[in-house]
C-alpha cells in the first residue's frame, strides 16, 4: 500500500483562497473599506475594555458602571435635548 502526497494540491487550494480574498478586499467600495475598519476598531476597543472589565475588584467595576453611566447621561443629554446650541429664531406676525 503506498500513500501520495497531497501538499501540492493544498498548497495551491489555500493560494487560490488567498487571492480570492485579496481580490474581494480589492473590489470593496471606499465607503465599505471605511466602514469595515471603522468596525473593527470599534471591536478592538471593545475586546479590550471588556479584558480590563473583567480583571477589576467588584468594587471597581461598581464604580465604572456608575462613571459609565453618568457619561452615558451626559452624552445623551447634549445630543439629544430639545434646547442646545443651535436655536431658531421667529418673529410672530401682529
Amino acid at each position: 500500500m503506498a500513500f501520495r502526497l497531497v501538499q501540492p494540491y493544498t498548497a495551491c487550494k489555500k493560494s487560490q483562497l488567498m487571492l480570492t480574498e485579496t481580490d474581494y478586499m480589492q473590489a470593496r467600495s471606499p465607503f465599505q473599506q471605511s466602514l469595515a475598519n471603522s468596525l473593527a476598531m470599534l471591536h478592538k476597543g471593545f475586546d479590550a475594555t471588556a479584558t480590563w472589565v473583567t480583571k477589576l475588584s467588584w468594587w471597581k467595576f461598581f464604580l465604572f458602571a456608575a462613571l459609565s453611566l453618568i457619561a452615558a447621561s451626559i452624552v445623551q443629554e447634549e445630543l439629544f435635548s430639545g434646547s442646545g446650541g443651535a436655536t431658531s429664531m421667529h418673529s410672530e406676525k401682529k
